[in-house]
């Protein structure tokens, strides 16, 4: 599992540890987008909240993750990224996973500043396509520099208690290593790979 604060670069890291180690990067941002394009009921409920631009429930986005995690291509592993996201979920998880004889080996954590956070993020709403930290919450582009900077500030004050709890949670299983996000992307990665042999 991949954890940080939206910018932390945690999407780009999960992928890479999922293609480095051949293992799926489970992503619910990816999951929630694929299933309402491909209009089925659950993808449908799901993304008539995030229209909204509401979370979508604990609830169905566990529904959404079991169903993924009991796929042929998890035998070996997974990464997880974007999920939990709440405390809640990270309980139901653990529990799932025991049910299952499949803790998590370990959660990673990225730890980024918020300024720089918010330079990652200002620029990353600059850019033609939006990220899907943003659209996962129904908030959409906007081009007017005070939008981009409420949408921003509010994205880092809504997630650093997420964050927050779901650290707590993990370090009372043990399992989390605190990666330094801010440095180059190969550095970072690196910093996994120790990780994870630590973990394993």
């Amino acid at each position: 599992m991949v954890m940080g604060m939206p910018g932390s670069g945690k999407g780009t890291q999960a992928e890479r540890t999922a293609a480095t180690y051949q293992i799926p990067h489970i992503s619910t941002g990816d999951i929630f987008r694929s299933l309402a394009q491909s209009k089925s009921p659950i993808g449908l409920e799901a993304q008539t909240y995030m229209d909204k631009g509401n979370l979508v429930p604990d609830g169905l986005v566990n529904k959404i993750l079991w169903d993924r995690l009991g796929e042929k291509d998890t035998v070996k592993g997974f990464v997880l990224d974007g999920y939990p996201r709440t405390l809640s979920q990270a309980e139901a998880l653990e529990v799932y996973l025991q049910s299952k004889g499949v803790p998590l080996d370990a959660a990673l954590y990225l730890a980024v500043g918020k300024q720089e956070l918010r330079k990652r993020l200002e620029k990353r709403l600059h850019s033609p396509s939006v990220s899907p930290d943003f659209p996962e919450r129904g908030e959409s582009h906007s081009s007017r520099v005070d939008d981009q900077s409420e949408v921003v500030e509010r994205r880092l004050k809504v997630s650093e208690s997420e964050v927050e709890a779901l650290l707590h949670f993990y370090q009372g299983l043990g399992i989390v290593s605190i990666v330094d996000g801010e440095k180059e992307p190969d550095i970072v990665f690196a910093k996994i790979q120790e990780s994870l042999q630590f973990h394993s």
